[in-house]
């Protein structure tokens, strides 16, 4: 199983999460993309009504997690756990490190921008390294050359 299955549909985000995808790098980084864009989208809203943009931060990192039902008895959650998740969540706190009058910041591991490919784009964010997983890449989401369908 990989952190990187999850897509964007249904109401249940992991529902897909046991079956294997080739492209699941790849398919993270366009689903952080079109969520990018739709919170780009509601900022442009509140902006016009002179409200302050919502800032968003999205980690991305590719690897083996545990996918399942977890808790006790009356608060059981179906969620995902593992070091990939840690580092994930790692790249999405480091987010805040980059200025983007976007107000929307997507990072990713070097894994997990080699496994989606080089046609997305990545600009390089050697200042900001985690151990085990290499220095992050931002993925320029508002740029119109990633097709997300």
């Amino acid at each position: 199983m990989r952190a990187t299955n999850l897509g964007v549909r249904g109401s249940n985000p992991f529902e897909r999460a046991p079956e294997e995808r080739i492209d699941r790098a790849r398919t993270a980084c366009l689903a952080a993309c079109a969520i990018a864009r739709e919170v780009e989208t509601f900022n442009a809203a509140r902006r016009s009504a002179e409200q302050h943009a919502c800032r968003m931060r999205i980690g991305l990192h590719t690897g083996p997690v545990a996918v399942g039902n977890a808790g006790l008895s009356g608060r059981v959650d179906y969620t995902i756990i593992g070091r990939v998740v840690n580092v994930a969540q790692r790249f999405e706190h480091h987010g805040r490190e980059v200025d983007d009058e976007n107000k929307v910041v997507v990072l990713a591991s070097s894994k997990t921008a080699g496994e989606a490919g080089a046609d997305l784009c990545w600009l390089s964010y050697p200042t900001i390294e985690i151990d085990g997983a290499g220095a992050a890449f931002r993925l320029p989401w508002a740029d119109r050359r990633i097709e997300v369908s």
